[in-house]
């Protein structure tokens, strides 16, 4: 019995050190078309931490049947629990420099493209957060975008030794 609880303990410490995710979440469009002056996707979460960084990861799914573009512009605003909003602007790269699709396709034939749109963004306060993400492509509709997905989590920072 005394050597269950060090192995306990040890269980719970492994558990407690993944990293932690602040948003993981999706948005589908209807009919595929994601419109341009519409509202734009809105996404909230809780923010309890200032001090460690995080990195902003966002995926497209597109029908490539329907959208041929190289890539995919985007704006998301993140306002902040005391009315701050900061701007970024992404241009989602969907094809090599060789015209082939980045990404893995799945069994319906729908494109999966992830990327990497903000590193290391440190969080200036404590409370709720809300983010917009909109398309700034010259179009008014844009279709074949099925739907995004953003996943806001932990970076992990390896300091050479």
């Amino acid at each position: 019995m005394k050597h269950l609880f060090p192995l306990l303990l040890t269980a719970i410490l492994f558990c407690s050190c993944g990293q932690k995710v602040l948003l993981d979440e999706e948005s589908t469009f209807v009919n595929n078309k994601w419109m341009r002056f519409d509202e734009p996707v809105q996404f909230s979460f809780n923010n309890d931490n200032t001090e460690d960084f995080y990195n902003f990861i966002f995926s497209v799914s597109i029908d490539t049947n329907l959208y041929h573009q190289n890539g995919l512009p985007i704006t998301v605003e993140l306002c902040s629990p005391n009315g701050e909003v900061r701007t970024m602007f992404s241009d989602i790269v969907l094809r090599n420099y060789q015209g082939n699709w980045l990404g893995e396709f799945d069994e319906h034939g729908i494109l999966h493209v992830s990327q990497q749109i903000r590193q290391y963004y440190a969080f200036n306060a404590v409370g709720e957060y809300s983010i917009k993400i909109s398309q700034r492509t010259n179009k008014y509709e844009i279709e074949g975008i099925n739907g995004i997905h953003l996943k806001i989590e932990e970076a992990i920072i390896d300091y050479p030794e």
